[in-house]
């Protein structure tokens, strides 16, 4: 039998490792979109053309799934126990959720860019590079680590790594090429009085997770 077998954790360690590795929530987070080429976005009174509304979409950004990645597989049997290898990778896609604003604009400006990529009365599609957002970023941030002001030993930058100050960034993730592919339903009824939501999903080629300066990762 091998030996050397690791030692086993109790909650001593755990609660040691809370304090220094802490733990992540779900909100505190942020959205900037790139401006796709193929819209085009004026200023009523001056004419000059303005970048997405990232401040409107961030804002009213009610919930983002960061995507999942997978490895593809192919099979191989020759002798024994079949086994798999890597052949490629692959994405889930994108969905976001938006509190709508009282002038439905989150649901007119997704409309725009669906139609702009497929235009139901000429029927066709604008070129593949015209009609992406260059890059979606999304930031998660973390809160108060009340360990941080209180700590005394935090002597070099490892120790200070690893407590996060008031709503600092810890990660990033940016997707690229991105498009929508589906704006979801919005229900309306006379009953009770509801917040209107709007779900849109969102295809894109590839994405990478980058660390920031608060990021355990060296």
């Amino acid at each position: 039998m091998p030996g050397n077998y690791p030692k086993m954790k109790n909650v001593s360690n755990f609660l040691s490792g809370l304090k220094s590795y802490g733990t992540s929530s779900s909100s505190l987070y942020t959205v900037r979109f790139e401006k796709p080429d193929v819209l085009k976005f004026q200023d009523i009174e001056t004419g000059v053309e303005l970048g997405w509304p990232n401040d409107l979409t961030d804002l009213y950004c009610d919930s983002v799934q960061v995507p999942a990645r997978q490895v593809n597989t192919g099979d191989i049997k020759a002798l024994g126990s079949m086994y798999r290898y890597p052949t490629g990778v692959s994405y889930s896609q994108m969905d976001m959720t938006f509190l709508m604003d009282r002038k439905t604009s989150i649901r007119r400006l997704f409309e725009y860019w669906t139609l702009a990529i497929a235009n139901d009365e000429r029927n066709y599609a604008t070129y593949y590079d015209q009609a992406v957002s260059k890059k979606v970023t999304i930031v998660k941030y973390e809160g108060y680590d009340d360990n941080y002001q209180n700590n005394k030993t935090i002597n070099n930058r490892k120790q200070y790594d690893t407590f996060v100050k008031q709503n600092d960034p810890v990660s990033v993730w940016e997707l690229y090429n991105v498009f929508p592919f589906n704006l979801g339903t919005i229900d309306l009824n006379s009953g009770t009085k509801d917040l209107v939501k709007q779900n849109v999903s969102l295809y894109f080629e590839r994405y990478r997770q980058y660390r920031t300066e608060y990021s355990l990762l060296t």
